[in-house]
């Protein structure tokens, strides 16, 4: 006679006959990105970081009310605010969801002081066009193929904020399953809360998936493939698989995407552009940059905007400062790594006596 409600984080393992006994089921989802901006202004008041800051944690799909709540009272707890206070809470936020077993929210790979733009990609079809196509029709399947750091997921970053739209990204590990049919069963949920959040969704390490089904000597293997592919084609939304292994990809897959980009390294313009601006940033005006420097960074090749990024934070563990001479030897170096990795011999060799 008196109402009752039972709550549950899961319902997969509860027997249809149990559940139809029920008078109402309702499904509580995560708020979207706008309520949970909203609820993080709200919780951390006074000692809120920066609306840059609260942007980009809004934007993270599993950030439940609970999750900001916590971050209130450690907000409160220690008096946190400004730069000091953002990084103890995300400290805070990330060993919370690791004990929980989610991800923690990305962090940007774009070098400090370097502004992402399209200037600083190097790809087999221009960019901005589509930026604005995804804008009037977003219903689109995207492959982005290319080396480690040429700027594949900072795009998916661009293209989701220059729609308006969050940004829900999701990596082998987070999907692959020791257990028969629950990866599929991942790559399912992956895809609706994609549609709840009416995010752009970016599936990293999609060769993990997509391999040559011709390859495949266990049927799930299979399976795999074949309920990624079905629900990339049922999804009304941006879909973008990224992968640094094109050649490994399932041929009849590849024909299911719309778009399929290469992202090459930078030309050498661009690295020396990049560098300049990069630069400038840290207090060195171009025209000081000496000639010898300059001619040296025109002469680099097979650098992504990701080497930046790596060379800055050498530079940072190191204690040096950014200048035109350090940055130029980090860059090279990071080149002359490239040349050995690629130049390495494959297949066995007889030994030298």
């Amino acid at each position: 006679p008196a109402p009752t409600i039972w709550t549950a984080n899961e319902i997969g393992h509860i027997d249809s006959a149990h559940l139809r006994r029920f008078t109402c089921l309702v499904r509580v989802p995560v708020p979207p990105a706008p309520v949970r901006l909203d609820l993080l202004r709200k919780a951390l008041g006074k000692h809120a970081p920066p609306d840059e800051w609260l942007e980009r944690l809004s934007r993270y799909p599993a950030l439940t009310p609970a999750h900001i709540a916590s971050l209130g009272r450690v907000a409160r707890n220690l008096g946190v605010s400004e730069q000091a206070g953002s990084e103890a809470l995300e400290r805070a936020l990330e060993s919370n969801l690791r004990a929980m077993g989610l991800p923690p929210p990305p962090v940007s790979s774009q070098p400090e002081g370097l502004s992402y733009s399209l200037d600083y990609v190097n790809t087999s079809r221009p960019l901005a066009s589509l930026v604005a196509g995804i804008a009037r029709s977003p219903a689109a399947r995207m492959c982005l193929a290319g080396p480690p750091g040429t700027g594949k997921t900072a795009f998916a970053r661009h293209l989701a904020d220059a729609v308006s739209r969050p940004l829900l990204v999701r990596r082998a590990s987070e999907i692959l399953s020791p257990w028969v049919g629950m990866t599929e069963h991942n790559i399912a949920a992956m895809f609706e809360e994609a549609e709840q959040e009416d995010a752009v969704l970016l599936l990293d390490e999609a060769d993990s998936f997509l391999q040559d089904r011709r390859n495949a000597v266990r049927s799930w293997e299979v399976t795999q493939v074949n309920e990624l592919l079905v629900a990339m084609e049922r999804f009304r939304g941006t879909f973008i698989a990224c992968t640094n292994l094109r050649d490994r990809l399932d041929q009849a897959s590849l024909r299911r995407f719309d778009l399929r980009i290469d992202f090459h390294p930078l030309r050498p313009e661009q690295v020396h552009r990049a560098a300049l601006e990069l630069l400038a940033a840290h207090g060195v005006a171009s025209r000081d940059v000496p000639g010898e420097i300059l001619r040296g960074l025109g002469a680099l090749h097979d650098l992504a905007i990701g080497d930046f990024a790596t060379v800055l934070r050498r530079l940072r563990v190191t204690g040096e400062e950014v200048t035109p001479e350090a940055l130029l030897e980090g860059l090279q170096e990071e080149a002359r790594a490239k040349e050995r990795q690629s130049s390495r011999p494959m297949g066995f060799l007889a030994p030298v006596t």
